[in-house]
């Protein structure tokens, strides 16, 4: 140790010290700024982890980022109006600003009355699923057209998770742009995937009908009006098996979907082909509509078997919402069931 004097040889300056006291002291703040940055890339980690979510993008396509999306598309516009859901929360929502079935009645009436029953439906399996955390429970919409029961959900339930599919370019559009004017907190609540689900990767066709865009069928096409012409749209899509997406395998008991919506026009059986039995022990109701010629179409004839082969038991939706369990015999050829609002429910 060198002594410090006030004269002499040995005396070492002032100055000579200062420079080894900037280097520890800069040291300590190079350490303290680096154990930051490595506890903010480490938060940022687990902010982009994504509950029940294997992948987000494949060959072609990539789920969308809402921070980065590009929404100028000269192919499609919106008509703005406002969106109310059941429990009275509005959001600004994209409608197609041409002739449509679901458009028109959110103009008209706020929202799409289909919708109506999934916040009940969520909200009972919330409460027989006591064992589930609800941080680790999703929402899966396959078929989510321009996004009313995704808003549904969204404004009316405490889903932390939605995982929505929609393959169609048109309704697409519209739901990105009502998802690009939410809130960034409620954005970070929805995973959008740009595909349609079947039980392989492939790229198939989208047939739509300009009137009523949620009569949007892959590989065939049933006129919903054959007395009627209307214009309709095609477009080639990418389509994927939802095990390829979810991270729902056999044991995984930490993921799970207390409720699924199903509308694929028809496809329902792929897209069960390609949901795998891990998956459809984790789900505990899926609302499907069931309409038969669109079924007969498709070769899926036998959904209701191939969901009760899943361990489902089916019930059918009256129009007063009373809930009627079904058998066999009861759907083949009773004439309200030709089309009609249904229940898959794990007994479970």
């Amino acid at each position: 140790m060198v002594s410090i004097s006030s004269g002499g040889k040995g005396r070492v300056p002032l100055l000579q010290k200062k420079p080894v006291k900037c280097i520890l002291l800069c040291s300590f703040v190079f350490l303290v700024l680096l154990n930051n940055l490595l506890w903010l890339s480490k938060q940022e980690g687990q902010e982009e982890m994504i509950v029940g979510v294997k992948r987000l993008s494949g060959s072609g396509w990539k789920s969308i980022d809402f921070k980065k999306e590009e929404l100028q598309d000269n192919n499609f516009t919106c008509e703005w109006t406002t969106f109310t859901s059941t429990s009275a929360k509005s959001a600004d929502f994209c409608v197609h600003p041409f002739v449509d079935i679901i458009s028109d009645s959110i103009v008209i009436s706020g929202r799409w009355e289909d919708c109506d029953i999934l916040p009940k439906l969520w909200a009972e399996q919330q409460a027989n699923q006591s064992r589930y955390d609800i941080d680790n429970s999703i929402y899966i919409e396959v078929g989510a057209n321009i996004g009313s029961c995704v808003m549904e959900m969204l404004l009316s339930t405490n889903v932390k998770q939605i995982v929505a599919f929609e393959p169609h370019p048109a309704n697409l559009f519209a739901l990105k742009s009502t998802i690009s004017r939410l809130d960034p907190k409620d954005q970070k609540r929805i995973v959008l995937y740009p595909i349609g689900l079947g039980d392989s990767t492939a790229i198939s066709t989208i047939h739509s009908e300009a009137r009523n865009m949620g009569h949007s069928m892959l590989d065939t096409f049933v006129e919903e009006n054959v007395n009627q012409r209307i214009a309709k749209m095609t477009y080639d899509v990418h389509i994927e098996r939802l095990d390829s997406i979810l991270n729902f395998d056999e044991g995984n008991d930490m993921v799970h979907a207390p409720l699924m919506k199903l509308d694929a026009q028809g496809y329902e059986c792929k897209i069960l082909d390609g949901m795998g039995t891990g998956i459809a022990k984790q789900i505990s109701t899926i609302k499907f509509e069931y309409e038969r010629n669109l079924l007969q179409a498709q070769n899926c004839s036998n959904l209701i078997p191939r969901l009760r082969a899943f361990g489902f038991d089916i019930q059918w939706i009256r129009g007063s919402g009373a809930r009627i369990p079904i058998n066999h015999e009861d759907y083949e050829n009773h004439p309200k069931l030709a089309m009609a609002e249904m229940l898959a429910i794990s007994p479970s």
